[in-house]
């Protein structure tokens, strides 16, 4: 079986049971914790509340319909993302998984509260606003994508030299020490070898030049 189907499969069966799980704590909650009791667990209480607006309450004053196409937008992009990330070879596992945390999370309160437009809460601390099961996958699951994002982040190009070349040293031995380099070994050295009868003649040295027939004595 090919490893994309496989993981998109895994995506699916794992956002569909985080949703359930999601949805039957809240169901759970509000058959048997009337409003307003409270269900000591330890580092958590349980208390029934609703929220009619979106995260920390925000935006309770608007309607519940916009609330929903709001939510079921955002929802469906992260479907479509994560959808996309797990058909991608090569991408980390755990930004698969944190992704799918996020998928069941908003997709477990979009369906909470497409029902009677507010959205069922059950954990309280007593420092913190009351939240559910949802929201602890939505949280969890941005970061770990955030985190993981971060650690593999390209560090960007580094500046290497790309001339790897050796440099050349000068050819020919140099002088000893307190010794003076002849006109000769000077041309010798710079023309690789051979004289350079243009060197060896001095800056007002001229050739003399002699008549067709004629030789000098």
């Amino acid at each position: 079986m090919n490893s994309t189907p496989r993981r998109r499969l895994a995506v699916v069966a794992a956002a569909g049971t985080l949703v359930g799980v999601d949805l039957a704590a809240k169901g759970a909650v509000e058959r048997y914790l009337p409003d307003g009791q409270t269900l000591d667990l330890g580092l958590v209480d349980l208390r029934l509340g609703y929220n009619t607006g979106a995260a920390f309450s925000m935006g309770n004053g608007l309607p519940a319909w916009v609330l929903v196409a709001v939510t079921a937008a955002i929802t469906l992009a992260v479907a479509g993302y994560a959808w996309r990330i797990a058909g991608r070879p090569g991408s980390p596992a755990a930004v698969l998984v944190g992704l799918t945390a996020v998928l069941a999370g908003a997709l477990g309160n979009l369906i909470d509260r497409a029902g009677d437009g507010r959205v069922t809460d059950y954990l309280y601390t007593g420092w913190f606003a009351t939240f559910n099961l949802a929201d602890v996958s939505i949280t969890l699951g941005a970061i770990t994508v955030a985190g993981v994002s971060l650690l593999v982040a390209d560090p960007g190009p580094q500046s290497h030299s790309t001339d790897s070349r050796p440099t050349r040293a000068p050819e020919g031995p140099p002088p000893p020490s307190g010794e003076k380099s002849s006109p000769l070994e000077i041309a010798v050295v710079e023309r690789g070898g051979r004289p350079d009868r243009r060197r060896l003649r001095g800056p007002g040295t001229r050739t003399p030049r002699y008549n067709r027939g004629s030789h000098p004595l």
